[in-house]
């Protein structure tokens, strides 16, 4: 096992690498961002279909669950009251989640 510089420990060096992945948890939200806008244009066109609603309500899960971790608390908790309105509401189209979406989407543009 190689030995471990000292210095890789320190407070400074910590808080960098922390910021480092930060920020490469910020672009990785990007495709997640650009799909959920993708799939409320598309419900505004016709109908969406379950598995829209289903994708919709996957990522909502996953930035509910992994925001917070980043001090990204806004937008886990917008991701997470988006996915309860899916939850509780199962029968109005996407496009009446489109404010919340949009919300989303407008908070992860304000964090990169």
């Amino acid at each position: 096992m190689p030995a471990t510089p000292k210095d890789a420990f320190a407070p400074d060096a910590f808080a960098e690498e922390l910021a480092d992945v930060r920020e490469s948890f910020i672009r990785s939200l990007e495709p997640r961002t650009t799909r959920l806008r993708e799939l409320l244009q598309a419900s505004a066109s016709a109908r969406a279909t379950t598995e829209a609603r289903t994708e919709i309500q996957s990522i909502a899960h996953k930035l509910a669950g992994s925001c917070a971790s980043f001090g990204l608390e806004a937008i886990g908790l917008a991701a997470m009251t988006l996915e309860d309105k899916l939850i509780d509401d199962k029968t109005s189209s996407i496009d009446c989640f489109a404010q919340d979406i949009e919300a989303l989407i407008d908070l992860y543009g304000r964090a990169k």
